[in-house]
């Protein structure tokens, strides 16, 4: 695996900005120009989550992107990244221009099968000032648990921990299994299997007695349904018979009810007869009494008529009182004239004191105006210069005239209460004339229509006697008129009680014949029923023995149910604790299962935990083929960095302490020189790198940043033999005149 290039646009304090990254980088710069952003970036694409990167978005943008190329067997990959500040981030991966995944979680499961976050963390990426961490970390537990991590070792004692967990969590199962064991009696499987055999036997006698009750009770059965069909047939006959006497009592009433209904008919019939002769004579009577109606009508308008004329007689003491009223309203005319000119004179009376009261008011204002007015003031009157005998003198003047008006005002008040009581006088004269007059139309009107009902009376009057002549009237009394009205009346009342009889004389004769035909039919229903009742043949002692007969039988087929019942319980019991004894024998012989196979996997786990023990099995075997291969290729790459003839092989004991061989004996890391410690960090990373990683890629923030001079020579030849070897990346913002790596970045600073 190979890095190509880089592009960024909008991360950190980048705008926009491509990298090629085919041959190893340096890149330079002060502080604050960007260059550890870079190598996030890198980072940033092979990450899980973005949630830590969202402050990479450049200040007053709203997202970022990256893109990272690089080539492996052959295939060139682009995976491109972006992230917002308000939407989740997006990720997408080509294989040669070809999109194989479009969302981060699928791009990263694809970058992990290429390099993995871990070893790019651990491995190859080496922050700011952790450069001998690596091999400083070693020394302690926690370091060398990072080594067996990064080397796999570590899920191996997972797996250690993992099968003694699972066997403790078995040998607890085992544990309860033997006490579920014990309570179970010591022969147990062939007790529970004896017993379950003659428990077999005692159901097999109970099913042959139950078959042999069940025969029976088919038996009976067939002889209660034989004795039931006859009892059947006889019952019905009974109920048959008990019907046919009912309706022949039916029919022998209903032929009575006919008979006496034919005989009150033909009663009717005869009283129609006799009602015809009497209706005959009835209407005779009624013919000479009908003129008494009209007779008694006129005779009734007469006495009205009369009656009305006589209360017309009082007509000549109303023309009387027409005529004093009449002499009354002889002067009318002059008391009105005398009166409206009462009423005209008031009037202006009654102006002439407001015009009176009105001076005096002004007079007063004038007379007020004058005490008000200072001595500089004219004269309101004439315009002159007031002196005080000017003053003095206008108001003399306005007061002389105030008691005049006074004066005047009281003989108008006096003048007006004299009109008034005239006025008042003439008034009530007037109201009464009024009245009289209104008296006077009215009964000018009564007196001319009494004049003209009169008349109508007497012409009305006339024309009735002359009716009552041609009606044959001849001086009967009102009353007599009146009894012999009544009587036709009464008359006229039976005529139609008797007309409506006769009417239903034809119905009668209708439902006679109706009737007639009803009793013939009846009667002959009934002779049909009891023909048939005669023919029917019913004894009452043989259906009673054939009842006691078959409840002999039934109580025969309930003691056989019972015992059928019996066995059949019997038979459940006997199933149920056959049952419960299988249940607890398949229950005892899986419990025993499930003991014969917990102790085989708890057998087949002390043999695998022994493989995967860290001292022993396939755990130490690995370790010490991995340290084997990491020392000789951490020997390998440590000679070619230092290229001190003195030292030889280094070595790694069971925890990872580091030896190294020398011409003047062995030396621990502590006894090296800070430059060779640089030297062997270098070289412990190579050396892991080619061990794990599909890449020979190193990524350094700052390596120099703690160095002296002296050390950053040393560090520098060191990496530029890194740089041929494979693929460096590094940021650094001091200069070393050693490191010559074939790019170089310069960014600039604030």
């Amino acid at each position: 695996m190979k890095l190509l290039s880089l592009e960024i646009e909008n991360w950190a304090c980048h705008e926009k900005l491509r990298i090629d990254l085919s041959k190893s980088l340096q890149i330079e710069g002060r502080n604050g120009a960007g260059k550890s952003s870079i190598l996030e970036a890198i980072r940033f694409i092979f990450s899980e989550s973005s949630r830590g990167y969202k402050s990479k978005i450049k200040r007053g943008t709203n997202s970022s992107r990256v893109k990272l190329r690089f080539s492996k067997d052959g295939d060139i990959y682009s995976i491109e990244k972006k992230l917002h500040t308000k939407k989740p981030s997006t990720a997408t991966m080509w294989i040669n221009r070809e999109r194989v995944a479009d969302n981060p979680s699928s791009v990263y499961k694809r970058l992990q099968e290429i390099l993995t976050e871990n070893i790019l963390d651990k491995l190859i990426y080496v922050p700011q000032g952790s450069l001998i961490d690596l091999i400083n970390r070693l020394r302690i537990r926690g370091g060398r648990q990072e080594l067996d991590a990064l080397l796999g070792l570590d899920k191996l004692e997972r797996v250690y921990k993992g099968i003694g967990e699972e066997l403790r969590v078995k040998d607890t199962q085992l544990e309860m299994i033997l006490k579920r064991i014990a309570k179970y009696p010591e022969n147990a499987d062939e007790e529970y299997k004896e017993e379950i055999e003659r428990l077999e036997k005692e159901k097999r006698i109970l099913e042959k007695k139950f078959d042999e009750h069940k025969r029976n009770q088919k038996i009976l059965d067939s002889k209660i349904k034989q004795l039931g069909e006859k009892i059947d047939e006889m019952r019905n006959i009974k109920k048959k018979k008990e019907e046919l006497e009912r309706k022949i009592n039916e029919f022998k009433l209903k032929s009575t009810e006919l008979r006496k209904g034919l005989k009150s008919l033909k009663v009717n019939m005869k009283l129609i007869q006799e009602r015809k002769k009497e209706m005959e004579k009835l209407i005779n009577t009624e013919r000479d009494l009908r003129k008494y109606v009209p007779i008694r009508d006129l005779l009734i308008r007469l006495e009205n008529d009369k009656q009305k004329l006589k209360e017309l007689e009082d007509l000549e003491n109303k023309e009387k009182i027409l005529k004093e009223i009449e002499k009354s309203l002889e002067d009318r005319d002059k008391i009105r004239t005398k009166y409206d000119r009462d009423r005209f004179q008031m009037m202006e009376l009654e102006r002439k004191i407001a015009i009176n009261n009105q001076q005096i008011n002004e007079q007063k204002n004038y007379l007020r105006d004058l005490n008000s007015l200072d001595r500089k003031a004219k004269c309101p009157r004439c315009g002159q210069r007031l002196t005080r005998e000017h003053l003095e003198r206008e108001k003399r003047i306005s007061e002389d005239k105030i008691k005049d008006l006074y004066m005047k005002l009281k003989d108008l008040n006096l003048e007006l209460k004299k009109v008034e009581n005239r006025e008042e006088s003439l008034k009530m004269k007037v109201e009464d004339l009024n009245r009289k007059e209104v008296e006077k139309k009215q009964l000018k009107e009564e007196i001319e229509r009494g004049i003209k009902e009169r008349e109508s009376l007497l012409s009305n009057i006339k024309k009735i006697k002359s009716e009552l002549t041609k009606l044959g009237y001849s001086n009967e009394t009102l009353s007599f008129v009146n009894d012999r009205v009544t009587e036709l009346g009464n008359i006229q009342g039976r005529i139609n009680v008797f007309g409506e009889e006769i009417k239903r004389e034809k119905d009668y004769a209708q439902e006679i014949h109706r009737n007639e035909d009803q009793l013939y039919q009846v009667t002959k229903r009934e002779e049909e029923f009891r023909e048939e009742f005669n023919k029917l043949r019913y004894d009452d002692v043989l259906f009673e023995e054939l009842q006691k007969k078959r409840e002999d039988f039934l109580e025969q087929y309930r003691e056989v149910s019972i015992e059928m019942e019996r066995c059949e319980f019997q038979i459940k019991e006997n199933k149920n604790r056959s049952d419960e004894l299988n249940s607890k024998r398949n229950e005892f012989l899986e419990l025993k299962r499930r003991e014969r196979e917990i102790n085989k996997e708890i057998n087949l786990m002390k043999e695998a935990r022994e493989i995967f023990h860290s001292d022993k099995g396939i755990v130490r075997y690995l370790r010490e083929k991995y340290i084997y291969q990491l020392s000789v290729l951490l020997t390998q790459y440590f000679r070619r960095i230092n290229q001190n003839p003195k030292y030889g092989e280094i070595i790694f004991d069971k925890n990872y302490e580091i030896e190294i061989k020398s011409s003047e004996g062995n030396f621990s890391i502590d006894q090296l020189s800070g430059g060779e410690k640089v030297q062997l960090a270098i070289a412990l990373r190579i050396a892991l790198l080619e061990l794990l990683s599909p890449t020979r890629l190193l990524i350094l923030d700052e390596p120099f940043g703690s160095l002296d001079r002296d050390h950053r020579d040393v560090l520098g030849e060191a990496l530029n033999k890194v740089a041929s070897d494979g693929q460096l990346i590094l940021v650094t913002h001091i200069p070393v005149d050693s490191l010559q790596l074939p790019e170089r970045l310069e960014l600039g600073g604030y």
